[in-house]
């Protein structure tokens, strides 16, 4: 049996960075894929302007994950520290700067 051949070309558009993300991001929750908890940090984290800060409260192996996914998706343009709760065993703070400013 004879493979079937077609002339028809692949249609794609040249898109920014972040709409590709986006796109993925949507495609991959809709259909049950696994999208990082961190994702809405990121593309918070994306959009910070020097003098701001975002803040959220981890576990200790979250304050792990949030670094090193930040650090993967925009390397040295954000900093994220963290400091323990006081009274609250095992929680941390966790700020994160735009370290460009």
């Amino acid at each position: 049996m004879a493979k079937s051949q077609s002339s028809s070309s692949v249609s794609f558009r040249v898109m920014g960075e972040d709409e590709a993300s986006r796109l993925l991001a949507e495609s991959r929750s809709g259909r049950g894929g696994r999208v990082s908890k961190y994702y809405g940090i990121l593309e918070a984290a994306k959009e910070l302007q020097p003098g701001k800060a975002i803040h959220t409260r981890l576990s200790r192996a979250e304050v792990q994950g949030i670094r090193q996914y930040l650090t993967k998706q925009l390397g040295d343009k954000v900093k994220v520290v963290s400091s323990a709760v006081k009274g609250e065993e095992g929680q941390y703070h966790v700020i994160v700067l735009n370290a460009e400013g």
